[in-house]
């Protein structure tokens, strides 16, 4: 069996798209390494771990999905099945890491999972050279391509994989802005990115993103837009488009839940540096909200 071909069973399409690329490399890797290996017995871990540090919002390279010590904590702690199973797991995926990662630290106890580094966000110098990156193509095609990743990107914090399979049936604009729906989650769009989402499409159910490209691999659709900046010393990166999004939103104040709910995540610990600190009388300003009576009302993030 081809590591090109393995598609893990029970693993929703987006969260397959998600992690997939780096999956796929990984396995080739190893099966180079340890060609008389199932391709089965070892796709499945890394399956395992890689969705586990994509869930947690971890950086998705070699480096940090295979650190040692996150290698321990999610064979020890996180993984399911039977004792023998788990052990199975354990044993595989320090192979794997010793393979794929150059940095392997070997066998060791483990504590709490490690802090990868956490890619900064954009300043807002940075941001006003995205910006005249997105309105220059040199063709009207290529700029428009260009609008749609500043705004998919930096205004609706998506990351490539879910880019490239954003249909315009997907988008909604009313009176209140637009919104993007991605794989079950509902994503308001930050006004200020929101124009190039607006305009009609005749076609509802056309790729927003190079609509006449049949794969939709992130190389194709996103990072060949991207790598074709040569007039710009700043390449734009998906990724820190994204931490800029959630960085704006955490501290604009929107809710933990609401965040983690429209970014895709379980938790907001590896922004927790970039969360405001209250003013001294913000408690007692909310004191209003412990008199008010608990209904069921609908939800509407700003």
């Amino acid at each position: 069996m081809l590591v090109t071909s393995y598609r893990p069973r029970g693993v929703p399409d987006d969260q397959w798209n998600a992690v997939r690329d780096i999956v796929i490399e990984v396995g080739k890797v190893y099966q180079h390494a340890r060609p008389e290996k199932p391709v089965r017995g070892y796709m499945r871990p890394i399956v395992g771990l890689t969705l586990f540090c994509w869930l947690q919002g971890y950086d998705l390279n070699l480096e940090t999905v295979f650190d040692s010590g996150l290698v321990e904590y999610f064979a020890n702690e996180k993984s399911s099945g039977t004792k023998a199973s788990k052990s199975s797991t354990h044993v595989t995926l320090r192979d794997v890491g010793r393979v794929v990662n150059s940095n392997w630290d070997g066998h060791r106890a483990y504590s709490t999972p490690p802090a990868s580094k956490t890619t900064k966000p954009y300043t807002e110098k940075q941001l006003s050279r995205i910006y005249d990156w997105s309105i220059s193509g040199n063709t009207a095609t290529q700029t428009r391509e260009r609008s749609l990743i500043w705004s998919l990107g930096l205004g609706a914090g998506l990351t490539a994989a879910e880019m490239c399979q954003v249909t315009w049936a997907d988008v909604f604009v009313d009176d209140a802005g637009v919104i993007v729906h991605v794989a079950g989650r509902v994503i308001p769009v930050l006004d200020l990115y929101a124009d190039p989402l607006r305009e009609k499409h005749e076609i509802s159910d056309a790729f927003v993103l190079r609509p006449r490209v049949s794969s939709r691999r992130p190389d194709d659709v996103v990072t060949r837009t991207l790598t074709r900046c040569e007039d710009y010393k700043l390449r734009p990166s998906v990724r820190q488009m994204r931490v800029t999004w959630i960085v704006v939103r955490l501290q604009a104040g929107v809710p933990d839940a609401l965040l983690c709910s429209a970014a895709g995540l379980q938790s907001l610990k590896k922004y927790e540096v970039y969360r405001p600190k209250l003013e001294g009388d913000a408690v007692l300003r909310a004191r209003s909200l412990s008199r008010e009576k608990t209904e069921f009302k609908e939800l509407r993030a700003v």
